[in-house]
Protein backbone atom coordinates (compact mmCIF):
# COMPACT_ATOMS: atom_id res chain seq x y z
CA UNK A 1 0.00 0.00 0.00
CA UNK A 2 1.27 3.45 -0.90
CA UNK A 3 2.72 5.26 2.12
CA UNK A 4 1.02 8.52 1.13
CA UNK A 5 -2.35 6.75 1.02
CA UNK A 6 -1.81 5.30 4.50
CA UNK A 7 -0.71 8.70 5.81
CA UNK A 8 -3.74 10.37 4.24
CA UNK A 9 -6.11 7.80 5.67
CA UNK A 10 -4.66 8.10 9.14
CA UNK A 11 -4.69 11.90 8.94
CA UNK A 12 -8.34 11.77 7.85
CA UNK A 13 -9.31 9.52 10.76
CA UNK A 14 -7.49 11.71 13.26
CA UNK A 15 -8.81 14.99 11.83
CA UNK A 16 -12.34 13.70 12.18
CA UNK A 17 -11.96 13.64 15.93
CA UNK A 18 -11.71 17.45 15.96
CA UNK A 19 -14.62 18.13 13.61
CA UNK A 20 -17.85 19.23 15.28
CA UNK A 21 -20.02 18.30 12.29
CA UNK A 22 -18.66 15.06 10.95
CA UNK A 23 -20.60 14.89 7.72
CA UNK A 24 -22.39 17.12 5.22
CA UNK A 25 -26.11 16.74 6.02
CA UNK A 26 -27.05 18.76 2.92
CA UNK A 27 -25.47 16.35 0.47
CA UNK A 28 -28.03 14.18 -1.24
CA UNK A 29 -26.88 10.64 -1.95
CA UNK A 30 -27.92 10.86 -5.59
CA UNK A 31 -26.51 14.32 -6.25
CA UNK A 32 -22.86 15.26 -6.73
CA UNK A 33 -21.68 18.17 -4.61
CA UNK A 34 -21.32 21.30 -6.73
CA UNK A 35 -19.97 24.34 -4.88
CA UNK A 36 -21.85 27.61 -5.30
CA UNK A 37 -19.77 30.70 -6.10
CA UNK A 38 -22.19 33.05 -4.32
CA UNK A 39 -21.17 33.88 -0.75
CA UNK A 40 -23.13 32.08 1.97
CA UNK A 41 -25.15 30.07 -0.55
CA UNK A 42 -24.15 26.57 0.48
CA UNK A 43 -20.51 26.88 -0.48
CA UNK A 44 -17.94 25.85 2.10
CA UNK A 45 -14.91 26.60 -0.07
CA UNK A 46 -13.90 28.51 -3.18
CA UNK A 47 -14.88 26.44 -6.21
CA UNK A 48 -11.86 24.77 -7.76
CA UNK A 49 -9.39 26.05 -5.16
CA UNK A 50 -9.59 23.33 -2.51
CA UNK A 51 -9.24 19.58 -2.67
CA UNK A 52 -12.49 17.71 -2.01
CA UNK A 53 -11.69 15.36 0.88
CA UNK A 54 -13.86 12.27 1.30
CA UNK A 55 -14.94 12.96 4.89
CA UNK A 56 -16.39 16.31 3.80
CA UNK A 57 -18.88 14.61 1.50
CA UNK A 58 -19.95 11.43 3.26
CA UNK A 59 -23.64 11.08 3.98
CA UNK A 60 -23.51 9.67 7.52
CA UNK A 61 -21.80 10.14 10.85
CA UNK A 62 -19.02 7.74 11.77
CA UNK A 63 -20.20 4.45 13.23
CA UNK A 64 -19.27 3.38 16.75
CA UNK A 65 -16.69 1.03 15.21
CA UNK A 66 -15.15 3.87 13.17
CA UNK A 67 -14.99 6.08 16.26
CA UNK A 68 -13.29 3.31 18.29
CA UNK A 69 -10.81 2.72 15.47
CA UNK A 70 -10.10 6.45 15.22
CA UNK A 71 -9.55 6.72 18.97
CA UNK A 72 -7.25 3.69 18.88
CA UNK A 73 -5.27 5.10 15.94
CA UNK A 74 -4.89 8.41 17.73
CA UNK A 75 -3.56 6.67 20.85
CA UNK A 76 -1.21 4.36 18.96
CA UNK A 77 0.19 7.09 16.72
CA UNK A 78 0.57 9.35 19.75
CA UNK A 79 2.70 6.65 21.33
CA UNK A 80 5.06 6.78 18.36
CA UNK A 81 3.90 3.99 16.03
CA UNK A 82 5.24 4.59 12.53
CA UNK A 83 4.69 1.41 10.50
CA UNK A 84 1.60 -0.66 9.76
CA UNK A 85 3.09 -3.43 11.90
CA UNK A 86 3.53 -1.02 14.83
CA UNK A 87 0.01 0.33 14.39
CA UNK A 88 -1.55 -3.14 14.17
CA UNK A 89 0.31 -4.28 17.28
CA UNK A 90 -0.68 -1.09 19.12
CA UNK A 91 -4.36 -1.47 18.22
CA UNK A 92 -4.25 -5.04 19.51
CA UNK A 93 -2.60 -3.86 22.74
CA UNK A 94 -5.36 -1.25 23.18
CA UNK A 95 -8.03 -3.94 22.55
CA UNK A 96 -9.25 -2.26 19.39
CA UNK A 97 -10.28 -5.22 17.25
CA UNK A 98 -10.80 -5.63 13.52
CA UNK A 99 -14.37 -5.68 12.16
CA UNK A 100 -14.62 -9.45 12.62
CA UNK A 101 -13.30 -9.24 16.20
CA UNK A 102 -9.89 -10.73 15.45
CA UNK A 103 -6.46 -9.23 16.11
CA UNK A 104 -5.08 -6.81 13.53
CA UNK A 105 -2.32 -7.79 11.12
CA UNK A 106 -0.55 -5.55 8.64
CA UNK A 107 -2.70 -7.01 5.85
CA UNK A 108 -6.04 -6.62 7.64
CA UNK A 109 -5.20 -3.07 8.73
CA UNK A 110 -4.15 -2.04 5.22
CA UNK A 111 -7.30 -3.58 3.74
CA UNK A 112 -9.55 -1.87 6.31
CA UNK A 113 -7.95 1.55 5.81
CA UNK A 114 -8.36 1.11 2.07
CA UNK A 115 -12.04 0.11 2.52
CA UNK A 116 -12.76 3.09 4.76
CA UNK A 117 -11.19 5.46 2.25
CA UNK A 118 -13.24 4.19 -0.70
Amino acid sequence: MDGLLVEGLLRQLLDEQNVKLTFNPNLRGWEHAVPNDAAQKGSIEDAGKARNIIFQTRDHEPTEYENRLGDGLEAVLGEGAETLADIAQGLNTHNVRSPDGSDWTEATLAAELHRLAA
